[in-house]
């Protein structure tokens, strides 16, 4: 099983998915990223690190972004591999970077990207301990106890 970058991504600046991957399975086009299947090790890691709600489990796409799992592989093979997060705020024409607001909606956003932030976070401890677990697995499989 793998995990697929779907619609949700086309035009998103956002590449934490990209920060917490153990293994460097996302590649970056022009205009979103995509996920190699045959380096994603479906450690969960990526899922709830998306702002945009752009990655599934290949077993639970969405209606109508089945189309994605064939189109993550193929473009995974000609896009070069994105192993770091960048920064995600609009550049003016320029090329400083934009300030950043300081209005009460701009902290009640704050506050709301912090609880979000929380619950991810929670959410990928489960992850990396389902990885560990797995890892454990294999190594007991691989190195049997004498």
């Amino acid at each position: 099983m793998t995990f697929v970058v779907t619609e949700n991504c086309i035009k998103c600046k956002y590449t934490d998915c990209v920060e917490v991957c153990p293994v460097d399975c996302f590649h970056e086009g022009p205009n979103m990223l995509v996920i190699d299947p045959d380096e994603c090790i479906d450690c969960t890691l990526c899922e709830p690190e998306c702002p945009a709600e752009a990655i599934f489990s290949e077993e639970e796409l969405p209606d109508g972004q089945q189309a994605f799992k064939a189109l993550n592989a193929e473009l995974a093979k000609q896009w070069p591999v994105i192993t770091e997060k960048k920064d995600t705020r609009p550049t003016p024409r320029n090329g400083t970077a934009a300030p950043e607001s300081s209005s009460s909606s701009s902290a009640e956003a704050n506050r709301f990207v912090r609880a979000r932030r929380g619950a991810r976070s929670a959410s990928r401890r489960r992850g990396l301990l389902r990885f560990l677990d797995g890892l454990d697995e294999l190594v007991g499989v691989m190195n049997p106890p004498m």
